[in-house]
């Protein structure tokens, strides 16, 4: 759903440690992680966690692509909001 959306998604399906994932992700310069947790998930949440201010947020998985275009998004100088990423024409 994120890649359809025009986001880059990176997943991890190595068993490496959560320091190592952490690690790569620094590595590719991350701006959010999408951190998944078995109990969370049943309950239909998801972690989000800003890599650079290392502050995360739990958020319903089925608003996770409304939360990055509204609340990730920057307003440019017309007022209209800009994301990191660019949308299908």
């Amino acid at each position: 759903e994120l890649r359809m959306a025009g986001f880059v998604v990176e997943t991890e399906y190595t068993n490496r440690s959560l320091k190592g994932q952490f690690k790569r992700a620094d590595s590719f310069d991350s701006k959010y992680l999408i951190l998944l947790n078995s109990e969370e998930l049943k309950d239909g949440l998801i972690t989000i966690k800003n890599n650079k201010t290392k502050q995360s947020e739990q958020v319903l998985l089925e608003y996770i692509i409304y939360y990055f275009e509204e609340y990730i998004g920057i307003t440019d100088n017309d007022g209209e909001v800009e994301t990191d990423y660019e949308e299908d024409k």
